[in-house]
């Protein structure tokens, strides 16, 4: 049985220009899939703040 997990991590727009999020903001969003089984995850992705959960699966399969 895996989990997926993700957090966002908020950046300084003006320092991080590339990292769009929202209008004045920016972040980057990482991505963990972890066996329940297990500590170590078994991947980790990280993705433009934009990117929603619901996607992940059918990135990591292409």
């Amino acid at each position: 049985m895996y989990a997926l997990d993700s957090i966002t991590i908020g950046l300084c727009h003006p320092v991080c220009p590339w990292a769009h999020f929202r209008r004045t903001n920016g972040a980057v969003k990482m991505h963990a899939l972890l066996d329940l089984r297990g500590n170590i995850p078994t991947f980790i992705d990280a993705s433009p703040g934009r990117q929603h959960d619901v996607n992940v699966p059918d990135d990591q399969i292409q």
